[in-house]
């Protein structure tokens, strides 16, 4: 499944902010058979090719510092960059991640908050009490998955410190998976998508139920958020050994980029394609 359009150039994007691949700019020798990957234009200048956005690049010669080899690999050896529908699904993976880590922000304040409370200073204690009353009407509102310490919180002026100290457990409990969700889905764990679905997929009945209770464009549209999220892990990343599981993941993305072919037969070298020198790339990704 691709979200992103084909007509949207999601690869030169990503070069723009990540860097080319271009093996050819760091060899030292240029030669024949490599006309695919890395052209001489003239002295000390050459074009070439990134492995990712397809584009020709024209830079100097590499310095004695800057050179990584003295020629290109072999086919099998060169670098093979995320691209393609593999490039799209990582970057709609992200897209969760930040909503995660926008939750994290959310439940670390809360903890901030209810640690404000418990420190017992009036002037504290009250400010603390006016932004916790202002939370409880944001988790009630715009998390439906949070209204359970949004309920909490409607009592934490009438709570000892034990109870509050059970909030700040179940506020940094919540930062902690969601911080572990958005940062290994970040960086494309596949274990990290499975947990992202079982602890958004555990608290989906009491979403539905809560909007049931009340209908708010919030709560629906945190439920369209939810669901769409569910949907696109476990179908479009083949889940729980759905469409075939990570077996056909693989292949599906292997079958979208014929990297023998794409090593060996290069985009023309016009002018519209020319860009900056290429620097070279630690990561593939």
């Amino acid at each position: 499944m691709r979200l992103i359009p084909r007509s949207w150039h999601l690869e030169g994007a990503w070069c723009a902010m990540k860097g080319h691949v271009a093996p050819g700019a760091t060899v030292a020798e240029v030669r024949a058979q490599d006309a695919q990957l890395v052209l001489a234009t003239g002295p000390g200048i050459r074009l070439s090719r990134c492995l990712r956005c397809d584009g020709w690049v024209r830079g100097a010669d590499p310095t004695t510092a800057q050179v990584t080899s003295q020629h290109l690999p072999p086919p099998g050896q060169l670098p093979t960059p995320l691209r393609g529908k593999a490039l799209s699904e990582l970057v709609v993976v992200r897209i969760i991640a930040i909503d995660r880590w926008l939750h994290v922000v959310f439940f670390v304040l809360l903890a901030l908050l209810l640690i404000g409370v418990t420190i017992g200073l009036p002037a504290i204690r009250e400010t603390a009490q006016q932004l916790l009353d202002g939370w409880q009407v944001a988790a009630n509102e715009a998390r439906p998955s949070s209204r359970l310490l949004a309920r909490m919180l409607a009592e934490v002026a009438h709570l000892d410190r034990s109870h509050i100290g059970v909030l700040i457990a179940v506020s940094l409990g919540y930062a902690v998976l969601e911080g572990v969700e958005a940062f290994y889905l970040w960086r494309g764990r596949r274990w990290a998508e499975y947990l992202t679905v079982l602890a958004t997929g555990l608290l989906l009945p009491f979403v539905v139920s809560e909007l049931i209770d009340k209908v708010t464009i919030p709560r629906i549209l945190g439920l369209i958020a939810d669901v769409a999220i569910l949907a696109y892990l476990i179908f479009a990343k083949r889940l729980f050994g759905v469409r075939g599981g990570d077996k056909a993941l693989r292949a599906a993305l292997a079958a979208d980029v014929n990297w023998p072919e794409l090593h060996s037969t290069a985009p023309l070298a016009v002018p519209g394609q020319l860009g900056e020198r290429a620097e070279p790339e630690s990561t593939p990704a």
